[in-house]
């Protein structure tokens, strides 16, 4: 399944219970990324299905921003992958700590990988 990209990342999501990942296709400004996101969830604590909380998101973007930061590059990478219903947010607070803790586990296997594949190398080089 190679050549998914972050389709094959929503995917273990996906099998783990999860409806719906928002995911970005490349690197985004850390500002930009962050007001966009926050608009997304505020909108998804207000009852707003999210394809459209992140549709509306990102126009209000647009709204606010100046004539450089409109390009496509800075609010087009968002990727909704999932069910797009009414996704109800009990306890903000509890709803953060749950995505940091899976943004940590993400990267620990992520280095974890780097460093076995790393050390596969050096080994096969070695022979």
């Amino acid at each position: 399944m190679s050549g998914e990209g972050v389709f094959n990342l929503a995917r273990g999501f996906f099998y783990a219970g999860v409806p719906a990942v928002l995911a970005t296709l490349w690197e985004v400004d850390d500002n930009i990324g962050s007001d966009i996101v926050q608009r997304f969830y505020k909108k998804l604590m207000k009852g707003v299905p999210a394809d459209e909380a992140l549709w509306e998101s990102r126009k209000e973007y647009l709204q606010q921003s100046d004539r450089l930061k409109a390009h496509p590059y800075f609010w087009s990478p968002y990727a909704f992958i999932g069910q797009s219903k009414v996704i109800e947010i009990k306890n903000p607070a509890r709803w953060y700590r749950l995505m940091l803790l899976a943004t940590g586990i993400i990267a620990l296997a992520g280095l974890l990988l780097g460093m076995m594949r790393y050390n596969r190398k050096r080994i096969n080089r070695a022979v």
